[in-house]
């Protein structure tokens, strides 16, 4: 059985866990190949979300051009996630908002 996520406490989780790593990797005076990698990956999925949450945001508000933009935004960066679960998930997302439009 799965257990339920509280989503307020994932949030503040998500939050604390990124800006320490975030800020670690700031002080860190020298980066492998890998941490730059790895920053730039994330950093992609995060973009491609951030267009799903205006598309979302555009949808839900009647706003279908920007609704539109945004999801093909999202998309024109799924190449850039090398992580499969991660690409599934931001492509269902935007293909559940792309067919309310």
């Amino acid at each position: 059985m799965t257990e339920a996520v509280d989503e307020d406490s994932a949030h503040r989780y998500f939050a604390a866990e990124f800006f320490n790593t975030t800020w670690n990797m700031l002080k860190t005076e020298t980066r492998s190949r890998e941490d730059i990698a790895r920053g730039a990956e994330t950093g992609a999925f995060y973009v491609g979300y951030g267009h799903e949450a205006v598309a979302r945001a555009a949808s839900a508000l009647g706003d279908p051009e920007t609704a539109n933009l945004h999801i093909e935004a999202a998309r024109s960066i799924l190449s850039s996630i090398s992580d499969p679960d991660e690409r599934h998930a931001l492509r269902s997302d935007s293909d559940e908002i792309g067919s309310s439009c």
